[in-house]
């Protein structure tokens, strides 16, 4: 396979013609050099474009495209090593053996380009590590008979795919005659029927999809609900839905690929009927599956092909946040920075792949945006993986099993463990080459070192630091600060951390994330004013001021989670210098005096009014609550989403808050009842654009008038059900709520020994149902349990 190669050439060509306009490319033979090999890769990308959509490319192409990949590699390496010589008082050293490393590198694509057309040698790909077989070290089947022997146990065991996998499980198992019950599930048959000893009277088929559901699915993802299929598109339509054989999963893919292809042209549907061959019709398993998903896969463009690999860094069903992801994609190189802002583009990509069902979108924001994803467990194993080895493009490491991919020229390695005593022992193996990583996430301890310096030309740190013991309870990263070539770089601790004092040697910075689960808070160097490219900043715990000089850092575009009275006012008034902010995320304390709350509030909103920023601003800590809604609250008219705390609830406050223009989230926590009312309640004034409510109380108590909160999409309300006991007018006027699509509610105060009777439990949740009933659209309504209080 080739595509990942044209992921590289697109970048690197882009990087040799910002090389030409630096003063350094006049230097003797540099430049004549660098339009020689631009020139060379441009014409072999223009090939490699034509072989990446190739069905069935030949063994010379593929080996040719994982040659010119690991070239262009090295270019890009001896290119960026280069820059950071020249931009070093050590500049003119090395600077022969870079130029030499040039002309050998355009011998070598002169080489390759003249073996392309002629008889390869051709390359064995190393053979892949058997994934289920080795899938038993997961699990401790003596814990899980220890756990069941002599007890009913009812287990329930998903998505089974090999045989030997059942016979090793099977063993923690006991057949004590308690009336026990495992049941699997699996897409394979003959595995099917081993789990049950062959008594197929114990198998339960599910069903495909009859002709006209299949219709319905594969229409309604193409043209839309209602809208009929064009005539001259029904019978290749019929002959497609044919061979999807009634897969959900099948008809999905294919509908998706159909639905991105512009035009709706018949030839390109009958290009893809004739791909799929007549397998799946016939014995819809996995090797079917495989058909379909090669083909959604070989359909993307080259950019989205290189993206879409990147996922097979996540584990299996792991979710994975939007953010991260595209910002991982920026720093790679994989996104085209055009005359678009870079975010907008790589949120394109990503949509392309939700659009393409190729990634399954998990959690929906109150703009109706994806804010995270997973991966269908078919797509990661038969695809994701499967290109990632076959194109060198990235290697995994597993405790559990062993190294997956190259272990040669390592550009790209992933480390995923399960367990604590799996760390203890882990160790990058030696036969790993780590001195060409671009991408490198792992799992460490505090007493393990990775030795950064090493990783002389990585792009993305993604370390987890795992506490393990009470002897080290800090980590030492003040290493990071030489890596000069990192992009992007995020720190999860659950211990404290040690950065380095300095980082303004990280000159490419973009985006800086640091989390630790310690009240200690961190440390932040002193310097991150001097980072030109830094355009996300974010730290957590809420223990940090805004950096010194922030009014220098032009380039953030996100600037989160600093307190602000913890922050100098010369630095809050030092945000309005930020034109190309477009989120800033604050939290107050409520540890200072009125006065000084909205001298700060003041200033904040100076600063962000002529921004047009969202400003997200949580007002609540479980030691300081506001007796009522603060007067400040209402200066802030740029503030779009609020997390507040207060003792109670007045008509002054609700006032407030609905004043506020921008506001589309408010997460309000209220401690007490209502200070001059019986009930909390919203009326038909204000509030113009709040999209989404969370509402925490001690006892529900809550009224919406006729006209409140015109545009409200998502309601959520958490109480305590010895708050409501069975009182029908707890929730009142739901029905005025005439956009609501959504309505969760979290009781609490379940007691673990049920002390509470369950008719009671049951009108508690009864109450609830009952006031939603009243919707004139009903919307689904999500009632979940809890064991704690709130109002707290």
């Amino acid at each position: 396979m080739v595509s990942a190669a044209t992921g590289v050439l697109g970048p690197l060509i882009g990087k040799l013609s910002a090389l030409l306009e630096k003063e350094y490319a006049g230097l003797k033979g540099v430049r004549k050099e660098i339009v020689s090999l631009r020139e060379e890769l441009s014409s072999m990308n223009t090939t490699l474009q034509k072989l990446a959509v190739d069905d069935d490319p030949d063994a010379q192409a593929v080996e040719w495209g994982n040659q010119i990949r690991d070239l262009s590699y090295d270019i890009e390496d001896c290119i960026d090593d280069f820059g950071i010589r020249v931009a070093s008082p050590a500049a003119g050293a090395g600077k022969g053996s870079s130029l030499g490393f040039l002309q050998a590198s355009m011998g070598k694509l002169k080489a390759l380009g003249a073996r392309h057309g002629i008889a390869g040698k051709i390359r064995e790909l190393k053979a892949r590590v058997d994934d289920v077989s080795k899938r038993r070290d997961r699990i401790n089947l003596n814990f899980i008979n220890a756990l069941i022997v002599g007890q009913r146990y009812l287990v329930i065991i998903d998505d089974l795919w090999e045989t030997s996998v059942w016979d090793v499980l099977k063993c923690a198992f006991p057949d004590n005659n308690c009336g026990s019950r495992v049941i699997t599930t699996t897409r394979v048959e003959s595995v099917a029927k081993t789990c049950c000893n062959y008594q197929v009277e114990c198998i339960y088929k599910m069903n495909p999809l009859n002709d006209e559901d299949s219709r319905i699915l594969f229409f309604n993802r193409i043209f839309g609900p209602g809208v009929a299929c064009p005539s001259e598109l029904k019978d290749v339509s019929s002959k497609i839905l044919e061979k999807c054989g009634g897969l959900p999963l099948a008809i999905i893919t294919i509908a998706s690929l159909l639905a991105s292809q512009a035009g709706k042209v018949k030839e390109e549907w009958e290009h893809v009927q004739n791909s799929l061959g007549s397998k799946l019709g016939i014995d819809p398993t996995v090797e079917g599956m495989r058909q379909i998903l090669n083909l959604s896969y070989r359909n993307l463009p080259p950019h989205l092909k290189t993206c879409f690999l990147y996922l097979g860094a996540y584990p299996e069903d792991c979710i994975i946040w939007k953010d991260d992801l595209v910002r991982q994609w920026i720093a790679e190189g994989f996104v085209s920075r055009t005359l678009q802002p870079v975010m907008d583009v790589a949120g394109y990509y990503f949509n392309e792949l939700i659009n393409r069902s190729l990634i399954q979108p998990v959690e929906i924001g109150y703009n109706d945006e994806v804010l995270c994803c997973r991966v269908h467990d078919m797509m990661l194993d038969l695809i994701i993986r499967k290109y990632c080895a076959e194109e060198k493009f990235m290697t995994m490491l597993r405790a559990s099993q062993g190294i997956r991919g190259y272990t040669h020229n390592v550009r790209r390695l992933v480390n995923h463990l399960d367990s604590e005593s799996q760390l203890a022992n882990f160790a990058i193996p030696a036969t790993i080459d780590l001195s060409k990583v671009r991408s490198l996430a792992t799992i460490v301890s505090p007493q393990q070192t990775l030795c950064l310096q090493k990783f002389k030309f990585i792009r993305v740190l993604v370390l987890q630091i795992a506490y393990v013991s009470e002897e080290t309870r800090e980590a030492d990263m003040s290493e990071i600060s030489k890596l000069c070539l990192l992009r992007y770089l995020k720190i999860h601790s659950e211990v404290g951390l040690k950065l380095p004092t300095q980082i303004r040697a990280l000159q490419h910075l973009e985006t800086l994330e640091i989390v630790t689960e310690v009240n200690s808070g961190v440390c932040m160097p002193s310097d991150m004013s001097q980072l030109p490219s830094l355009s996300y900043l974010n730290v957590l715990p809420h223990m940090a001021r805004l950096p010194d000089g922030v009014a220098t850092m032009r380039s953030l575009h996100s600037l989160a989670f600093f307190i602000l009275e913890e922050s100098s006012l010369d630095n809050v008034r030092g945000l309005q210098c930020l034109t190309n902010l477009k989120e800033l995320y604050l939290r107050c304390s409520g540890d200072c005096s009125d006065d000084t709350a909205r001298s700060y509030m003041d200033a904040l909103q100076s600063s962000v009014s002529g921004l047009g920023c969202k400003l997200y601003l949580t007002a609540w800590f479980p030691s300081a609550w506001y007796p009522d809604v603060p007067q400040w609250v209402s200066q802030l008219k740029n503030l779009h989403s609020l997390e507040l705390g207060i003792g109670q609830m007045s008509k002054r406050g609700t006032s407030i808050l609905g004043g506020l223009p921008a506001l589309v989230r408010l997460d309000l926590c209220i401690r007490g009842p209502s200070l001059d009312q019986e009930r909390a309640v919203f009326s038909g004034e204000g509030f113009p654009v709040l999209k989404h409510l969370i509402f925490t109380c001690k006892a529900l108590c809550l009224t919406f008038q006729p006209g409140a909160l015109p545009m409200l999409k998502n309601l959520r309300l958490e109480f305590n059900m010895d708050g409501i006991g069975l009182a029908a007018d707890a929730l009142v006027g739901v029905e005025h709520l005439r956009n609501l699509k959504k309505l969760s509610a979290s009781i609490g105060g379940f007691k673990a020994d049920a002390s509470i009777p369950a008719a009671e439990r049951e009108g508690v949740v009864s109450a609830v149902r009952n006031a939603i009933q009243l919707h004139p659209r009903c919307p689904p309504i999500e009632v979940t349990c809890r064991q704690g209080r709130f109002g707290y």
